[in-house]
Parts: C-alpha cells; structure tokens; sequence
C-alpha cells in the first residue's frame, strides 16, 4: 500500500500507520489520530504539537512497540510499567484514568486488557 511522505523543518511524517507514523495523511485511517492511552485528539499544525511516541514498556528496558500519545499522557507515565502508571494516575489523576477508562471500554489490545485489570483491582478497594 503506498504512503505519502511529508517533509515538514523538523519531523518526517509517514501515513498509513507505518511503525513511525505520526501524522495522517490518508483521511479515511484513523490509527494515529488519537493518543492510544486516553483518545485525545493529536495533531500538527507547524508551529504547536502534541504528538508524542511512547514506549508501552520503557526502551531502556527493551521495549519496542510505539504507540501515539498526547503529551499528558506521555510525560506522566515517562519510563514506568504501564500496569504501574495506571494504578498511579487511579490515585493521583482519577479524571485522566476515568477518561482511559472509558475510551478503552470496548477495544481489545494490551492496553485496553491492563486498564481493566487495573481497573478490577480498584474496584475490588
């Protein structure tokens, strides 16, 4: 399938949810558009940006797979286990879990499976 690629001062955006994508270029994909943790909106308009790429497990611990998220949400979790940045934020952020709550209610991934069982384990509280 072939992308477009644009060369933008600073960033080389790929489309089609290549491993690198950061920004879309093929409307009807929406992979990339929302940050994988929360569903916020991400977006690039030149000179603001709130596309991040986080390690769901850190790099420095061997972590390969990249997902797109929001700066809150990369900047929060920084290098921490996912499982341990959830039960984090249940405590300190109960809004911002509420939000990841939610957005993931429905998709099967493995961020969506480790936010229900964190989300089991307070429940049990």
């Amino acid at each position: 399938m072939p992308y477009a690629l644009i060369s933008l001062p600073q960033y080389m955006f790929r489309g089609n949810c290549d491993e690198d994508c950061y920004f879309l270029t093929s409307p009807g994909c929406t992979d990339c558009r929302e940050c994988a943790y929360c569903g916020s909106m991400l977006y690039h308009n030149g000179s603001r940006q709130n596309i991040h790429f986080d390690h769901i497990m850190a790099e420095i611990k061997g972590g390969r797979t990249k997902v797109p998220a929001c700066a809150l949400c990369n900047q929060s979790k920084h290098d921490k286990p996912l499982r341990g940045w959830l039960r984090r934020i249940t405590e300190t952020r109960p809004s911002l879990f509420q939000k990841i709550v939610e957005y993931h209610l429905y998709k099967r991934n493995k961020i969506s499976i480790a936010v229900r069982a964190v989300r089991k384990e307070f429940q049990g509280k």
